[in-house]
Order: structure tokens, then sequence, then C-alpha cells
């Protein structure tokens, strides 16, 4: 891991802390978490460029287990000791709330538990529920099982588009701003008409995910150009 990208997270983790500890320290801290789905996609793009240069392609069955084993049993842990605390110390009618946001938080669609929730008025308390936070985990898991899958298919097409002479980075370019420019401009509309559901949704974060990937690819851009290169590497970022 680059030093530099560990002091980003290191500020990112710090500014979410400080606003959730001590609000008036950090009023803005919570773009700490923006940092994280920017520096998410940055090192998962690379990642995945940095395989289909050494190997000429991207194993997707392989990724999808590299991060089951990395996310899944720590959230097992804290998913089940929460639904122990819930059945000990909450109260029985409070169950249903409780325990659907750990079943959302288990299935990896808390955000959108908690989207649903900011137009629900009977559901809108739930702020101070154990799992709440588990609303970006569920963001990242998503961008983890769509991007692999978007960035496979432009580099299908700049393998296709190649053989007419055009240069693979601006069609990879080109492919994730057909994803990243119209969820800027639906986070834009939404949060103005719905900050809450814009905060939360999938759709008005696409963009952050987007333009950590797009950064990924700036050191490619040299390499790509020289004539009769037929391969590129991306820079030495992991994940």
């Amino acid at each position: 891991m680059r030093p530099e990208i560990q002091a980003l997270r290191a500020v990112a983790i710090l500014a979410v802390m400080t606003n959730h500890i001590v609000p008036r320290l950090a009023p803005a801290g919570y773009i700490g978490v923006d940092v994280f789905f920017v520096v998410s996609g940055y090192l998962i793009t690379g990642l995945l460029l940095r395989e289909h240069a050494r190997t000429g392609r991207i194993d997707l069955r392989a990724f999808y287990l590299r991060r089951i084993r990395r996310l899944l049993p720590a959230a097992l842990v804290a998913l089940t000791a929460c639904t122990v605390l819930t059945v000990a110390f909450v109260p029985r009618r409070s169950w249903p709330e409780f325990l659907g946001e750990i079943a959302a938080s288990l299935l990896y669609v808390q955000n959108w538990f908690m989207a649903l929730a900011t137009i629900d008025p009977v559901r809108s308390q739930l702020d101070s529920t154990p799992v709440v936070h588990f609303w970006s985990l569920a963001l990242e898991e998503q961008f983890y099982l769509v991007w692999p899958c978007i960035l496979l298919l432009a580099l299908i097409l700049a393998r296709v588009l190649g053989r007419a002479g055009l240069r693979t980075v601006p069609i990879l370019a080109a492919v994730l701003l057909l994803v990243t420019v119209p969820s800027f401009v639906y986070c834009g509309l939404k949060t103005d008409a719905a900050a809450d559901w814009a905060y939360y949704s999938t759709f008005s974060r696409a963009w952050e995910f987007g333009a950590g990937g797009l950064m990924a690819l700036l050191p490619l851009a040299p390499a790509s150009s020289r004539r009769g290169s037929a391969r590129w590497c991306p820079g030495s970022a992991s994940r």
C-alpha cells in the first residue's frame, strides 16, 4: 500500500470519528466517507487493470472470493454480536426495526434501508441503531459487485476498437465517464431535492467510485500513447 494513500485513509478516519464524537470540532467530518469511496474506486480499478496487464484477463471469481474473505468474517462477528445484544437489551417492540437493519446489513443493502427510512416517518428515528454505519460498507460491496464487470466490458470494447487504431485508455475513460457523469448529475439534483436520499443512495454515490477509477487511469495515458506498446501497467497501489 502506498504511504500517501494510507495517510489519506487515516485522515478520513479521524475526520469521521471526530464528527461522530465531537461534532463541533469537525462539522464536515462526514466527508471522510466520500474520501474513502474515491480511494476505493482508485485502488480497485488499479488492482483490476494490473491483473489484466499481467495476465490478459480479470478473474472475477478470484476477485469476489478475496472480497468475501476480507470483509465477511468480521462483519458476521459484528452482526452476530449486535443480534445477541438486541435480543438481550432492546425492548421487544423494537426488535423488528433493529433486526431488520441487521438483516439489511448482512445482505449489504443497509444503505437502501436507510434511504427508505428517510421517507418513512415511522422508521426515520433509527439513526442510533448499532449497525447504522454498515450503510457505507453496503455501498462498497455493491461497488465491488458491479465495477469489475463494467471494467471488464470496457476492456473488451477497448480490444475490439483497438483493431481500428483507437487507444485503450481513452476508451476506458469514456466508459467510466458514462457511469460517473450521470451519477454526479443525479447526486446534485437529489441533494437539492432530497438530501438524505442522496446521502444513502447507490446511484448518487457511484460517481465517487468512478472518480477514483478515472484517477487510476491517469498514470496509464503516457504509456498507452506510445505507438507499438502492446501492454501497459497501472501504478503500484494495492488493495
